[in-house]
């Protein structure tokens, strides 16, 4: 699967404006499939740009139980996206 930088920043803005501090559920994207929303959440992870809870099934399509929090390399990157920053 090819990675999509506009899926990645849609992913860290729905958690920026989030207004809880519950867990958050596993966006859905209207043209986005959900192994894609979740394939990308993996590599939010791996990129230490989100903490995100591990799932509750054995289901392979949906590999992560929620979002908890965006981290500091995740805001970091939000606001290079932001600036137009060439390596996003």
């Amino acid at each position: 699967m090819q990675r999509k930088m506009k899926l990645i920043r849609k992913i860290l803005e729905y958690v920026e404006v989030s207004t809880t501090e519950e867990r958050l559920p596993v966006p859905e994207f209207r043209d986005y499939s959900e192994a894609e929303v979740h394939y990308h959440l993996g590599l939010c992870e791996e990129a230490k740009y989100l903490v995100l809870y591990q799932p509750e099934t054995d289901d392979p399509i949906r590999r992560f139980g929620g979002i908890s929090r965006l981290t500091w390399a995740g805001h970091e990157t939000l606001e290079a996206m932001r600036a137009g920053n060439d390596s996003y």
